[in-house]
Formats: structure tokens, C-alpha cells, sequence
């Protein structure tokens, strides 16, 4: 299956891009709260497809309110994060998957007359690992073909083993979730090398110990809280975020233990993240996840693979058969799975 070719990413526009926001951040040592709504404010102005112009208009109604949460959490990443681990992350994120890649994901959509997602979730296994990592690396390459740079890792043990399929996609975004239990010190000092990597750490008893030492190394990280829907009204709430955040995490992620499962209590995570009274921006990882597939293009789509490297589509508990990373090209597993419902020529073109 034919996909369009030239490379999105690596142009004069993301030079250009990445000097000025490499010039901003320098400054944000100086005055953090000032050079993140000039940040903000710029991206707006050059803003040309819906999905930077929502959440720039977002970032910036949130930032007229001068007693946000978020100018704490600004401040303390000025003070406490590594430049250079800021800028490629965000970089990674905000450009190559939202942007280029956005871009590049409704052209094939348009044209192969499929849905792309812009993020893929991978739930490796420890021991089958080894076997699958081929496989992984060439997904990945498959992906950045249909503009997917922004991956979600989330191992059942030894994260460590991610670490070079991190390394190996520079341009990409990687996600992993993992318990502070399994991270020794040996791999925080590896991961925190890795400037396009956040680390997701389980919220337990481990958890603060380990926020600290990645604190102390100036690592970009966040918490996550895997619940299942009985446990909703427990882990979901006010108190889980006032505690959380004192761990000084980036970002809080609620994560239903199913992939893809519909979160009960999205609107309670949507009403925090707007109220700004945490220095820590909630997440509903499935939920914020197909919300920024509905932005860029409008058949929203969650996907995840297994450790055998099966899709699981999105509120289903058993992996679809036949459908596997394994045996079929990634374009043509997405095509079997989530054909489009009407053509997205009219669509690409007005979110271009």
C-alpha cells in the first residue's frame, strides 16, 4: 500500500521553530511566567491547523488567570528541568506528531481511505520482549510513514529493555509507564540521558522516592494511577491531585486498566485540568487520547498492541486475531480495522 512520500519533519519551518522556542526557554530562567505566554502567544499567531489553534487558545485563556496552578508548575520546571530535555520532548510532541505529523496523518487518511492514530499505546511483555523488538522497530519506521511520532510504552516488567527502541527514534515522543520498584538507579541515570522520553511513574509507596531522585536529575516525569471502573470514585478525585502534587509531577495520569475503556469520570478530569488549582495537569490517558485524535481528524481512533503484537481495539478485553504487527504491515492492519466511513479529501483540506 502506497504512502505519500518527502519527509514532514525535518524542514526550514522546524528549524526555524526550534530556535526561537531554544531562545525562550534560555530566558525562562529569568522570568518563567513571561516567556511561557510570549511562547504561547507566537505559537498562536502562526497557528494554521485546528488542532494547534484549540489548544493554543486553551494554554493561553488558561494563563490570563494569574492565579493558575500552572505558573507554579511552570516556574518549578524552569527551576528544576533540563532545558535541553524541554525542547526536545516538546519539540517531538508539539511539531513532529501534532503538527507535521497531524498533517501527514489526514493526507493518508484522505487518500488511503483509513484512520490513523496520532499516538500508539505498546504493551510489551518482559519475556517476549527480545523476539518482538524487531518487529517494534519496524512499527515505529511504519509509523512515521503515516505521521506517528508519539508513542505510549507500558511494560509488565524491566523497562529497561524499552530504552534502546527509545533511543533508536530520536524525532519520536515515548511515554513509559512503569512502577518506581522497577526502576533502579542504574536505569534513571540511563532514561534521564534520553531527552525525548517522559516517565510515567506508578503513584504507590515507591513513588515519591523515586519522583525525587528524577527530580534530581533534572528529568522531565509524571505519575499515573491504573484503576479499574469499581475503583473509580476512590483513585478519580481532588485528593488523589492535592497529594500527587507534591511529588512535583509535569502531568497526573488517570489510566483505566483496559485499553481504550470510556472513562465514567472524564468530566471531572477535563472541570480540574481548567480550574488550574494544581501545579500538575491531569490526564485521562484513554480519553485525552482519542479527544486529540477527534481534533486532527474527525473518526477518532484508539490503538494498542500486545505483547505478541496484536491490535486491541479500543473497550474490547480480547486481542483481535489475525491482526498482528507480526504478520501484517501496520498500514494494512489499520485499513482492516478502522476503515473510514466517508471520504476525508473535503475534511484534509480544511485542517491543513
Amino acid at each position: 500500500m502506497g504512502i505519500i512520500g518527502s519527509d514532514p519533519i525535518h524542514n526550514v519551518n522546524r528549524t526555524l521553530i526550534e530556535t526561537f522556542v531554544r531562545q525562550k526557554l534560555k530566558e525562562m530562567q529569568e522570568d518563567p511566567d513571561r516567556c511561557t505566554r510570549t511562547l504561547v502567544d507566537m505559537a498562536l499567531h502562526f497557528s494554521t491547523g485546528r488542532f494547534q489553534k484549540d489548544f493554543f487558545q486553551a494554554a493561553q485563556t488558561m494563563l490570563e488567570n494569574e492565579d493558575s496552578g500552572y505558573y507554579e508548575l511552570i516556574q518549578d520546571a524552569a527551576a528544576h528541568m533540563d532545558q535541553e530535555h524541554l525542547l526536545t520532548f516538546g519539540m517531538n510532541v508539539g511539531y513532529n506528531s501534532c503538527t507535521a505529523g497531524a498533517k501527514r496523518i489526514r493526507e493518508v487518511e484522505a487518500r488511503q481511505g483509513f484512520n490513523v492514530p496520532w499516538t500508539v499505546t505498546l504493551l510489551t511483555d518482559s519475556q517476549r520482549y527480545p523476539a518482538m523488538e524487531r518487529a517494534y522497530q519496524s512499527l515505529m519506521e511504519q509509523g512515521k510513514e503515516l505521521g506517528i511520532y508519539t508513542w505510549m510504552l507500558c511494560p509488565n516488567g524491566k523497562p529497561e529493555a524499552l530504552l534502546p527502541l527509545v533511543e533508536s527514534q530520536p524525532d519520536c515522543a515515548f511515554v513509559l509507564f512503569s512502577d518506581a520498584g522497577q526502576m533502579s538507579s542504574s536505569f534513571l541515570n540511563r532514561a534521564a540521558e534520553l531527552k525525548n522520553l517522559l516517565l510515567a511513574v506508578k503513584y504507590d509507596d515507591q513513588a515519591e522516592e523515586c519522583c525525587r531522585q528524577l527530580r534530581q536529575r533534572q528529568t522531565l516525569y509524571g505519575v499515573y494511577l491504573p484503576y479499574r471502573q469499581a475503583e473509580a470514585e476512590q483513585v478519580v478525585s481532588e485528593s488523589t491531585l492535592q497529594d500527587v502534587s507534591v511529588l512535583h509531577p509535569g502531568v497526573t495520569i488517570f489510566m483505566p486498566l483496559e485499553p481504550g475503556e470510556r472513562m465514567a469520570d472524564y468530566q471531572f478530569v477535563l472541570t480540574a485540568r481548567n480550574d488550574q488549582k494544581y501545579c500538575t495537569l491531569p490526564f485521562a490517558l484513554w480519553e485525552d487520547i482519542r479527544r486529540v485524535d477527534s481534533i486532527i481528524s474527525d473518526e477518532a481512533v484508539v490503538v494498542a498492541f500486545d505483547g505478541e503484537g496484536r491490535l486491541f481495539r479500543s473497550g474490547t478485553t480480547q486481542p483481535c486475531e489475525g491482526l498482528s504487527i507480526r504478520e501484517k504491515p501496520l498500514a494494512d492492519i489499520l485499513a482492516a480495522a478502522f476503515p473510514r466511513r466517508h471520504s476525508q479529501e473535503q475534511t484534509g483540506e480544511q485542517n491543513s
